[in-house]
């Protein structure tokens, strides 16, 4: 393509579409920037930092602490903030997994390029990924993103390479690294098979690439063998799994029908886009089907949990195949323009979401959470460890950076009452939260925890804090409570 057709088919439009495109690059960016100025520190962010500064410490993941995930960013990001010298830093943090996330837009533009062959709409994908992606889950540190750009990038030279042969032993360990940044990554594996069965030299490129995705693991295997009870999710899904077998394929169809209308709802141009699929020249379905076997794919993730950062997966095919359909229905001019309305309202919609949350941040609530970390980690002795008994204080493990009861971060759904209960007993400290009618968790607060909690003397009143909680439907006063269990 000639650059007089870089964003369209004249040289008339270029400049236009270049400010037009320039104008969408910045608005689909200004949020991400506000939440590295000002989002809070999340739970899930706290959780994987705390990981890092663990490994900084020397210790060895599986070994000397717990860990539910695989281990790939969380060495690469304590090597760089050693690299740099960067101590509990959040906005650092956040600038370092942004800068990642537009990787992955550059990466859906190459790909874009490559099977939609517009350069402006493959522009267009990037900005929808961000766009979407910002929508659908608020910005922060997780491990979605770094997972996604080693899927895509072996994405990227599966169909740039795709006449070649040895270079899929990398497209094999790029994608290996994705498995082993999340384990959902392991999804990369299958549709990274189903491109290469579509090559003349299908079978030696498969072979090199299994070998490739072996390689990293292989090694992990080597080195840390205490990997091997995590590779494939332990403790994903554990509710469902304690059911009996037809409640639990009840609950799994459920769950499944939850997902599809939730992102659907979030999303309404892909409803629109399934039924456009007729559109597709024979010579691009392969690349559509990937692009539907990865939505589809990735969907099976919402059967253990519906958590927003979940749908991060699926955000990347849904912007390349809607591009796609648009690529090939401009001969149809009233469905191309009453799909284009439909995505320029869904542009429109998410640039609102985006600038409502990010300009509703409160300025000030980070540096509270830090200071409030600084007031606890005064009280604690040092060497002694610290259980963070209630959900909404779980943010602080990372900016306290005080070490866990039994080395074990622990929080979320798949904990059971009786390693909460563990952790409790075992803790030198314990913070929690108290409100005035004795709701104290957010999960499992059972009789025995609360009496547990009752019978330790030592106790100070960190702070007060007053929030509206939106369970008890009402605003209530908090009190921050640090208590000495031994």
């Amino acid at each position: 393509m000639s650059s007089s057709t870089l964003f369209g088919q004249s040289n008339a439009n270029k400049t236009a579409k270049i400010i037009g495109f320039i104008f969408l690059a910045i608005l689909a960016v200004v949020p991400y920037i506000y939440s590295i100025l000002y989002a809070p520190v999340s739970l899930d962010g706290s959780y994987y930092l705390s990981m890092v500064e663990r490994i900084r410490d020397g210790l060895i993941p599986y070994r000397d602490f717990t860990l539910e995930y695989t281990p790939v960013f969380f060495y690469i990001t304590a090597f760089l903030k050693n690299l740099f010298s960067i101590g509990i830093n959040y906005t650092f943090d956040l600038s370092f997994h942004f800068c990642l996330q537009l990787f992955v837009a550059f990466l859906l533009y190459k790909i874009s390029d490559l099977i939609i062959q517009r350069k402006d709409y493959s522009y267009y994908v990037a900005i929808f990924y961000l766009l979407i992606s910002y929508w659908i889950t608020q910005y922060e540190f997780i491990l979605e993103i770094p997972s996604m750009m080693w899927g895509f990038w072996a994405i990227y030279l599966a169909i740039k390479h795709k006449e070649k042969t040895t270079v899929f032993i990398l497209v094999g360990t790029i994608a290996s690294i994705s498995f082993l940044t999340k384990q959902y990554g392991f999804g990369f594996l299958f549709l990274l098979i189903y491109l290469i069965l579509f090559n003349s030299n299908r079978w030696k490129q498969l072979m090199f690439f299994l070998i490739g995705y072996s390689i990293p693991i292989l090694l992990f295997l080597i080195f840390i063998p205490e990997i091997s009870t995590i590779l494939f999710g332990n403790g994903y899904g554990i509710q469902a799994v304690e059911k009996s077998v037809p409640d639990f394929f009840i609950d799994v169809l459920r769950r499944m029908g939850e997902a599809c209308f939730y992102f659907v709802y979030r999303v309404p141009v892909l409803l629109v886009a399934l039924g456009l699929f007729q559109f597709i020249p024979r010579n691009q379905r392969k690349y559509a089907g990937l692009l539907l076997f990865g939505i589809a794919g990735f969907m099976l993730q919402f059967v253990f949990a519906l958590f927003n950062h979940y749908a991060l997966y699926i955000i990347p095919f849904v912007s390349l195949y809607t591009f796609m359909i648009l690529n090939n229905i401009d001969k149809n001019k009233i469905i191309f323009r009453a799909y284009l309305v439909i995505l320029l309202v869904v542009f429109s919609f998410a640039n609102f979401k985006n600038y409502s949350r990010a300009l509703s941040f409160n300025r000030e609530l980070r540096s509270k959470q830090f200071h409030l970390a600084e007031k606890i980690k005064q009280k604690i002795e040092p060497g002694k460890t610290l259980y963070i008994a209630d959900v909404r204080l779980v943010d602080l493990y990372y900016l306290m950076n005080v070490k866990p009861t039994n080395m074990r971060y622990t929080f979320g759904l798949t904990m059971t009452e009786e390693l909460h209960f563990k952790q409790l007993h075992d803790a030198n400290y314990i913070l929690t939260c108290e409100i005035p009618d004795g709701v104290s968790f957010t999960y499992l607060n059972t009789d025995r925890v609360n009496k547990y909690l009752a019978k330790i003397p030592l106790r100070t009143v960190i702070e007060k804090q007053v929030f509206f909680d939106k369970n008890l439907n009402k605003t209530i006063e908090m009190k921050i409570l640090l208590l000495r269990n031994k």
